[in-house]
């Protein structure tokens, strides 16, 4: 159950700092170039949504569902993303430095260019992903690449 539905949006460079958007869904939605800093967007759903080159520093999006969706280029610094999942999505040259991904699961999708700087990658799922342009059929365990 959600609480608020922004699917099927064009929200191009929007700006929601701080906000409470926690159980919201943003199915098939174009958030590109937009600025969530700082927002809890919690439990959502991002299936086929589109955050190319967004701005989500200390966003809080425990338990998120990222699916075959386009992250591009977003900047994830010391994003909280427990428990979340990105399944079959592009997450090529994100940033997340100082991110919290404890039992995140990255399964099928692109992790080309990523940065992991300063992230405890020891629980994180990685399977069937691409990843510094291969892929990588296996499950990877203890994180070791």
């Amino acid at each position: 159950m959600f609480r608020m539905y922004f699917s099927n949006l064009e929200l191009k460079g929007v700006k929601f700092w701080n906000a409470n958007m926690k159980q919201s869904n943003f199915k098939q939605s174009n958030l590109s170039k937009s600025k969530l800093q700082g927002s809890n967007i919690s439990d959502s759903q991002f299936n086929q949504a589109i955050f190319i080159g967004a701005q989500l520093q200390g966003v809080n999006l425990n338990n998120a569902k990222i699916n075959n969706s386009d992250f591009r280029g977003v900047d994830m610094q010391t994003v909280e993303f427990m428990d979340g999942e990105a399944i079959n999505s592009d997450m090529k040259s994100i940033n997340f430095t100082g991110a919290n991904l404890e039992n995140a699961d990255f399964s099928g999708s692109n992790l080309s260019n990523v940065n992991f700087n300063k992230i405890d990658l020891s629980r994180v799922i990685f399977k069937d992903i691409l990843f510094c342009g291969k892929r990588v059929v296996r499950k990877i365990s203890n994180s070791s690449f």
